[in-house]
């Protein structure tokens, strides 16, 4: 705690000392039960003094650069004097914070509308003082609190903070932060329809999407939270007052139409938001192995938790209508088979018809995973398929995975299961005449694998990240321990892609030699590399993110390494996106997440901005 002020009961009043202070610095006092406030700057052999109303004050001493010295409250009584001096540091990990808020000019805020909250340590932390000065401002005072990164969390029916605040407190220091109030903001929804759907009943949902900001694809509406739900003409206006400003959804149902949309409040504005509902018909053929037919379709757009069925006929042929344009996965059952996965990307935003064929794969793989020793069939084993996306399966009792229908390709199998060691990859070559095929995989008994994490240096490093993977996905990984070990408890066969980041965030890409411990030492990082996402127009595109792989090995979206490495979870307003903590050699392929056909390779370290053209989210 600072020890920022002398009492000497002689006189009434407040005064620093000649000398106690260097010249240009500032003393600011606030009275709290009055909001009465003054400063004073420091000049050559000058001994400001404060009249201040008896009561508890809180004084602020800052330095001849502007920067904050530190903040003490004071119980004063009439006829004390006290003399301000020099403060001194607070202990060791522990800080002291400042706010300054500003309201609108003519604003008459209720000062009981208003809460504030340190967050992000080990507990929410409410202001030591929090007081209005005038009828426009605040101050709020956090004089004890743990140091490092922080967020200013507020609470009121009517106002919020124009932008974020998140402050580093300093160590044994002080800091000043200064943020605005403006109202909270409204969102007023309106639809445009089309005169084949005609007006009447629509239902809206507004969901909050907050929490899935930094989602690295499109936002996943089923994991949002309803928030409010209003019901009228589709001729009417909806509004929807005093709003956070966080990442929105909104879900609307008119008749058989439906359709989901996100808006993003972050920057506290009132917002008018036009729905278009115009249908258009998206139609085409469904073939098995190049024969017509039938099936049952579903559409479903991607992370919306809607979809939209139609039947192709026995010739077929298919027809259905949406109101969104956009990612779809297309599910295509077909009776006696495994349902098959097809992409569907309808580009623009216009509403214009489509034509969509498919042809469904006619083969039926099953792999039968077994303990190599006993024979035994393994169940809840899994087939990892490499080579195509979508297209792994779960053995069941008797140790089967029946996959969906293969595209024409070349794949590799790989078995696995906990207690196992995973198998060596088993090749399938899938072509038109490709029908029945059963692969059988044995399993032996597994051994844990132990990878040590290195600096270049030869350090061994603390609760590193170690992943095993398979295309995208982690099949095993683990943290290391104060010996920088981390140990793998399903193993895998020697060649394995393997993926490793330090604690700040910093990879590195290896696969595995099949010893029993191997060394994974971390590169040293090239500067972060500029993403730029625009639309087809060349306006920004915020909230996308990029996969990537090195040296062939998929690096895993995890959103807590891109923050520790420094860099960005989703692009920016102006669509830019920091990708940082990436090796200086080795050869990088980029595409914006979800959207594989649009990857671009370059050779590392890279020093131009890479743009990608993706549509809306």
């Amino acid at each position: 705690m600072f020890a920022l002020l002398t009492l000497l009961v002689e006189a009434s009043r407040l005064f620093v000392p000649p000398g106690t202070l260097p010249k240009e610095s500032r003393v600011e006092i606030v009275q709290i039960e009055t909001g009465w406030f003054e400063t004073r700057l420091i000049g050559e052999g000058d001994v400001p003094d404060f009249k201040s109303p008896a009561g508890t004050l809180v004084v602020s001493v800052f330095g001849p650069n502007g920067a904050s010295r530190g903040f003490m409250r004071l119980a004063v009584k009439r006829g004390e004097e006290i003399a301000i001096q020099v403060p001194t540091s607070p202990a060791r990990g522990r800080g002291q914070l400042s706010l300054e808020l500003a309201f609108p000019r003519d604003a008459k805020p209720d000062p009981k509308d208003v809460s504030l909250l340190l967050v992000g340590h080990e507990k929410r932390l409410f202001p030591d003082v929090f007081v209005f000065t005038g009828t426009a401002r605040a101050r709020a005072f956090w004089l004890d609190v743990p140091a490092g990164a922080a967020a200013i969390a507020l609470t009121s029916r009517e106002w919020t903070l124009a932008k974020p605040l998140n402050p580093d407190v300093p160590e044994r220091g002080a800091l000043v932060v200064r943020g605005e109030l403006v109202p909270k903001p409204s969102l007023r929804l309106r639809f445009d329809v089309a005169e084949s759907v005609g007006h009447g009943t629509v239902e809206v949902d507004l969901l909050d999407c907050e929490k899935q900001r930094n989602f690295p694809g499109p936002t996943p509406i089923e994991r949002c939270t309803p928030v409010s739900s209003q019901k009228g003409r589709s001729d009417a206006e909806f509004v929807f007052k005093n709003l956070d400003p966080k990442l929105f959804a909104v879900r609307w149902k008119l008749g058989k139409w439906t359709d989901t949309t996100t808006e993003d409040l972050e920057n506290a504005r009132p917002t008018v938001k036009t729905i278009p509902i115009r249908p258009f018909e998206v139609s085409g053929r469904v073939t098995a192995g190049g024969l017509p037919a039938s099936a049952k379709l579903r559409f479903w757009p991607v992370n919306t938790a809607l979809s939209f069925e139609t039947d192709a006929d026995e010739d077929g042929f298919y027809r259905i209508a949406l109101v969104r344009r956009g990612s779809f996965l297309v599910w295509i059952r077909r009776p006696g088979f495994e349902p098959f996965q097809a992409d569907l990307r309808l580009e623009g935003d216009d509403p214009r018809d489509e034509h969509a064929d498919f042809d469904v794969p006619v083969n039926r793989v099953t792999v039968r995973i077994f303990a190599a020793k006993t024979g035994e069939p393994i169940a809840g084993a899994t087939a990892f398929v490499e080579g195509g996306g979508g297209f792994s399966g779960t053995t069941d009792a008797s140790g089967a995975a029946v996959l969906s229908p293969l595209p024409k390709n070349s794949y590799t199998i790989t078995g696995s299961a906990k207690g196992y060691r995973s198998s060596e990859p088993v090749r399938l070559d899938v072509d038109e005449g490709t029908r029945e095929r059963e692969i059988r995989i044995g399993l032996l008994l597994s051994a844990d694998i132990r990878l040590r994490v290195l600096d270049i240096g030869g350090v061994r490093l603390v609760g590193a990240s170690v992943c095993a993977m398979s295309g995208p996905d982690p099949i095993s990984d683990g943290r290391t321990d104060d010996n920088g070990i981390a140990v793998l408890p399903n193993p895998f066969p020697p060649g394995q892609p393997l993926v490793a980041w330090d604690a700040a965030g910093h990879i590195g890409v290896y696969r595995w030699s099949g010893e029993e411990q191997q060394d994974l030492v971390i590169p040293l990082s090239a500067p972060p590399i500029l993403v730029r996402f625009v639309s087809a127009g060349g306006e920004p595109r915020p909230r996308w993110a990029p996969g990537f792989s090195i040296d062939g090995v998929e690096v895993p979206l995890y959103i807590a390494r891109f923050e520790k490495s420094g860099g960005d979870t989703v692009s920016r307003s102006d669509g830019t996106f920091r990708l940082a903590g990436i090796p200086s050699s080795g050869l990088l392929v980029l595409w914006p997440f979800g959207i594989p056909e649009l990857s671009m390779t370059r050779p590392l370290p890279v020093v131009e901005e890479i743009v990608f053209t993706v549509p809306a989210r």
